[in-house]
């Protein structure tokens, strides 16, 4: 590429991405779903021998979460741990940066990749643009989870597989020229995709089909280019079979398993279920990016039927398809299409040529009011997920008790349908910490009686907020409440809303007589 402008223009992203990307993982603590931190933080945790493995979830046992994402985290954790940094909240900022920067890497490499299939400046820079500012997409970046592992290191491959690579026909998604050291290489990359993450395989597949069956005219030629890419993907297989052994402490053939509890068993049911269409409900039924995320749907539609040739096209729509077809659904397993999805976007709603009228118009509309207000929605809700908008409240508790108390510290709780549970994340767990839970508040008065001083956790809304009072010969004390710090909250503030109370610490005190009067 000797394109100085696009030079220039790329350093300036990549700077905006790191620092955006940084922001974000710097204040995004706690989780945007469980299994980022019980399969992969957790089960790291165990394998230093912090934790026995009855305090894992029910998918330990059944042996069905790959072990790869686990061992490097274990690895990180035994340097810090060697480097003297033992706290557990600094560990897992430092786990979301190692997130962030694949991701840089990844979205990095994909601006590259806008330059080759957009010939136009202004599409070129919308895919950019898109990558690095789309609300909620740094925040799922930086996850410690096994989608955005795998979303980096699929498109980290595919990148190199079409910057490393040469047109030979006309057309920039038609027959392609390819070594066999690039092939492999990009074998690897996502050989290590599918072992963060085996859903990721539909989308794969989908490239490779592409390969076979239109990027390869040599049909003999493309049937050993592609296993020269499965020899890549099972030079990281194979390793990362004897890691699950490590991993469970015997032999076992991870996938298998996954398939059988997930498809067979059908446990993956457990969690609810949607009919065939449900994506399309729940992409529409989120308030905060409903309107986003209907235009990515709809221009990825239009993107696959006026570019069925695009290799993005071969594996959204697979992976589209396949993962409808299974009863369980939730939006954070389409993570891995999410940039495949912005590209098709572009391409849905841009002209092929000058003579395509309507789409200009189109296109045009980018510049109009409606599309200006869609930007200003966009970069606020990208501020609310960069300052800690989903901070898991619970998180927030633990980094209050680990960091503001003396161990052993013993509180009491009412118990719920779901307290004291979400307090077993070991892994922030302060040392000394028991949790005494209740069936109710005249229990823990009866318990606490007698005590110079006692402290219960609250968790609204399902405590009874009202059943609290203050004992005879106590006085009581808020020593904690959790409090939204994002942009979002900041707002809610100000427009006098109400910022729902989710986890209070209340310290009651013993006092004599004399000290009342």
């Amino acid at each position: 590429m000797h394109d100085k402008q696009w030079k220039k223009f790329i350093r300036l992203w990549t700077i905006i991405l790191a620092l955006v990307l940084g922001i974000t993982a710097f204040f995004s603590k706690g989780y945007n779903h469980l299994d980022e931190h019980f399969q992969t933080i957790e089960l790291a945790y165990y394998k230093t021998g912090a934790i026995d493995s009855s305090r894992l979830s029910w998918e330990f046992p059944a042996r069905m979460r790959p072990w790869l994402q686990p061992a490097i985290y274990f690895v990180i954790l035994k340097i810090t741990n060697t480097a003297g940094i033992h706290d557990p909240f600094m560990l897992a900022a430092i786990l979301r940066y190692f997130s962030a920067f694949l991701a840089w890497l990844m979205t990095s490499s994909m601006m590259f990749c806008a330059y080759h299939f957009f010939d136009e400046a202004s599409r070129r820079k919308c895919a950019v643009y898109s990558m690095v500012l789309l609300s909620f997409l740094p925040y799922m970046f930086v996850r410690t989870s096994s989608e955005s592992f795998s979303s980096s290191f699929s498109m980290i491959g595919f990148a190199i597989l079409i910057l490393g690579s040469t047109p030979v026909s006309i057309g920039k998604f038609g027959e392609r020229k390819y070594s066999n050291r690039l092939l492999f290489i990009t074998g690897v990359f996502w050989g290590f995709a599918f072992e963060f993450r085996y859903q990721v395989a539909f989308l794969l597949a989908g490239f490779i089909f592409w390969i076979f069956f239109i990027s390869i005219r040599d049909k003999k030629q493309a049937l050993i280019q592609v296993l020269i890419i499965f020899g890549g993907i099972f030079a990281v297989v194979i390793p990362a079979t004897f890691l699950d052994w490590w991993g469970y402490g015997s032999f076992t053939i991870v996938p298998v398993n996954y398939l059988y509890q997930n498809i067979i068993l059908n446990k993956s049911s457990i969690y609810g279920t949607m009919p065939f269409y449900g994506y399309i409900q729940l992409m529409l039924g989120n308030r905060r990016y409903a309107v986003m995320m209907f235009i990515i749907l709809i221009g990825s539609i239009a993107g696959i039927v006026r570019y069925p040739k695009h290799p993005f096209s071969w594996g959204v729509l697979l992976f589209f398809v396949v993962h409808s077809m299974i009863g369980h659904k939730e939006l954070r397993f389409f993570m891995n299409i999410l940039i495949p999805s912005l590209f098709l976007m572009i391409y849905g709603f841009s002209p092929k040529t000058e003579k395509d009228t309507v789409f200009k118009k189109i296109w045009k509309f980018r510049y109009s009011i409606p599309a200006i207000a869609l930007y200003l929605l966009n970069i606020f809700i990208l501020l609310s997920y960069a300052t800690g908008f989903q901070s898991a409240a619970d998180i927030q508790f633990e980094d209050y008790i680990y960091h503001n108390t003396v161990s052993p510290f013993r509180a009491y709780a009412i118990k719920t349908r779901s307290f004291p549970e979400p307090l077993d994340y070991w892994f922030y767990r302060p040392p000394g910490l028991e949790i005494d839970a209740r069936e109710n508040f005249d229990d823990i008065v009866r318990a606490g009686k007698g005590k110079k001083e006692f402290f219960v956790i609250v968790c609204p809304p399902e405590t009874d907020m009202d059943s609290l009072y203050v004992p005879s010969g106590y006085t009581m004390t808020k020593e904690y409440a959790y409090k939204g710090r994002d942009i979002y909250s900041l707002l809610k503030e100000l427009l006098k809303r109400n910022n729902e109370e989710i986890w209070a610490l209340y310290k009651f005190t013993a006092f004599h007589e004399e000290e009342k009067i």
